[in-house]
């Protein structure tokens, strides 16, 4: 089993949650870090080494309120390898992208890139409430995990 990759979130930057072992791979938050490839280069390295060995039906959840352009390039790319890897395992990996219910840049940022990756991205719109509660959840689990 892959190790797990846990990055609390903070106010510019999401918490990033990949842990096969509970079967839970999500990103969720704001998206604005100062250095926008160091702060994503650990999830990519950990999606390079690692999603071959992520089991067949796995979804991967994207959570964002609001990102910034140098973070849509970087969520492309981390989409882009999802799909590229799963392709050739030959794994059917599931890519959920969840927005405020009206919130119609991030749903057309969805539509967006599920129409470049030739790929389906799943929409779910959530409640204002759902998406903080769902956000702070994942941020409780990856704090609590890289605090020990």
């Amino acid at each position: 089993m892959p190790p797990p990759l846990y990055i609390a979130g903070t106010r510019s930057t999401p918490t990033v949650v990949l842990d096969p072992a509970v079967g839970r791979f999500a990103i969720a938050g704001n998206s604005l870090p100062e250095n926008t490839p160091g702060f994503y280069r650990p999830v990519m390295d950990w999606l390079e080494a690692h999603l071959h060995a992520v089991p067949a039906g796995s979804r991967f959840t994207f959570l964002l309120p609001y990102f910034n352009t140098s973070s849509m390039k970087a969520l492309f790319m981390l989409l882009r390898t999802i799909q590229r890897i799963s392709g050739e395992a030959g794994k059917d990996i599931a890519i959920g992208w969840q927005v405020e219910e009206d919130d119609e840049f991030m749903i057309e940022a969805g539509e967006n890139f599920s129409s470049l990756l030739d790929h389906p991205l799943q929409l779910t719109p959530l409640s204002a409430d759902e998406v903080y509660a769902t956000t702070r959840a994942l941020d409780a689990a990856a704090v609590q995990r890289t605090a020990t």
